[in-house]
């Protein structure tokens, strides 16, 4: 007799899988059961390979596993914690590898997925390029598929019905913001509904004009100048303002940045490697002119990595490529305010002198020393860390560049006594070995 499937994947990449994701694995994923985008389930058979056709290795974290599609080349990726156990499970984009958490269970994830249907009333402007196909009108809680899916999503969140219905209730009523507030105050998607709130809180009605072309017309910089008046209004002048309203009577240029300030620093509290929520903190504190917390809370954040950003939906990708990220702009901004320490930190000392066409290969270089040295002194979850940091701070400049980090993270994973994470980056090093080849061996046949 076969096997489970939670078996063989616990087996293949030495896994200690909750009673929650055995029935994930061996049950409900043969269930007609995700109600919104999100719906392709992966068959396990096909992580068990020695290189999982969809891994995206160097793109996707080297923690993750892919699970679950959106037939548009994005995944829900269950995170491999250190004690071998699923940690949370994120939502990676592959328009540029950005990723964002989606909750801690399946349940969490379709829950946040379903609630997306109700997003474009409430958020006036969708991006300009989209990263997901459009979606449906969201359906009646009464209608035959709704019913199950409630039920599932109650039984998985150890919740009564009612409580799902409700949410679902105050959402179909037009109540987005309440509902986010909701969901993040029973945590369920907490990250994803917190970052969401915050855009909900910023989204200005002068997002209605964001044409480049306007712009012009009223004589007004698109880059950075509109731009960064999409993220804070508080800077558009008079004159700016009259111009605006000469297309658009009715704008309005009120943002809400106390309650983003507040709910980027709850979640900051819980978690400070998503890079949006110190950008966003920090901001908040300089545009009241309190430039100590502000430095403060951007020096804190100069770590975090770009692909955590959120730049665009948050529309906080106004400031210089030369710096990579928004809180190390607006420290170089602010130098003649830091401390003689911030000043000579020697990560911003990097990114603010490199040339830009330098930068990502200098972080690469900065954190792989720190990896190598990390491990010489066995300092082996430091390595991890670093070499981790190597890739996916600015991420690499070349593919082949993931293959030494990849072998690191397997080594100091192994050394730490991760078993999991050593897997798993073993086959996300394997995959890209193996298309690397493929790659080479084509251009050279190419060449007979």
């Amino acid at each position: 007799m076969a096997s489970a499937a939670s078996e063989r994947l616990a087996e293949r990449y030495s896994l200690r899988l909750s009673a929650a994701w055995r029935q994930w694995f061996d049950v409900d994923a043969r269930q007609p059961l995700l109600a919104g985008q999100f719906s392709a389930v992966l068959d396990v058979e096909d992580l068990l390979d020695a290189a999982p056709p969809d891994l995206w290795p160097g793109f996707m974290l080297p923690d993750t596993l892919p699970i679950v599609s959106n037939d548009y080349g994005d995944w829900w990726c269950i995170r491999i914690g250190p004690d071998d156990q699923i940690s949370e499970i994120i939502q990676w984009s592959h328009g540029g590898g950005d990723w964002l958490p989606v909750g801690q269970s399946i349940a969490e994830a379709a829950l946040w997925d379903h609630v997306q249907q109700w997003r474009g009333p409430a958020i006036e402007v969708r991006q300009a390029a989209r990263e997901y196909p459009p979606r449906h009108q969201p359906e009646s809680i009464s209608s035959s598929h709704q019913r199950p899916f409630v039920r599932w999503l109650a039984a998985s969140l150890n919740c009564d019905t009612s409580e799902v219905e409700h949410l679902f209730v105050r959402f179909d009523r037009g109540e987005y913001r309440g509902g986010l507030e909701s969901m993040i105050q029973r945590r369920w998607a907490e990250s994803a509904a917190t970052c969401e709130l915050v855009e909900v809180c910023l989204q200005g009605q002068l997002a209605r004009l964001a044409d480049p072309k306007l712009a012009s017309r009223c004589g007004i910089n698109w880059a950075p100048e509109f731009t960064s008046w999409l993220f804070d209004t508080q800077h558009i002048s008079s004159q700016a303002r009259q111009l605006l309203r000469e297309h658009a009577p009715d704008v309005q240029f009120d943002q809400d940045w106390s309650a983003a300030e507040h709910w980027s620093e709850h979640l900051r509290n819980l978690r400070d490697d998503l890079n949006w929520t110190g950008d966003i903190c920090g901001w908040a504190a300089q545009r009241r002119g309190d430039l100590p917390k502000a430095i403060e809370r951007y020096y804190h954040n100069r770590f975090a990595s770009a692909f955590t950003d959120q730049s665009v939906r948050l529309r906080s990708h106004w400031f210089s490529d030369h710096y990579g990220k928004f809180s190390v702009a607006q420290l170089a901004s602010l130098q003649s305010h830091l401390s003689p320490e911030q000043l000579n930190d020697p990560y911003l000392q990097l990114l603010w002198n490199e040339p830009v066409s330098r930068s990502r290969a200098a972080v690469r270089e900065f954190w792989l020393k720190h990896a190598r040295e990390a491990l010489d002194g066995q300092s082996y979850a430091e390595s991890y860390r670093y070499y981790t940091l190597a890739g996916w701070d600015l991420g690499a400049e070349r593919m082949s560049d993931y293959i030494e980090i990849l072998e690191g993270l397997v080594s100091t994973a192994r050394l730490a006594g991760w078993s999991a994470r050593a897997a798993v980056a073993a086959a996300h090093a394997e995959c890209l070995k193996r298309r690397s080849g493929k790659q080479i061996t084509t251009l050279n046949s190419g060449l007979m």
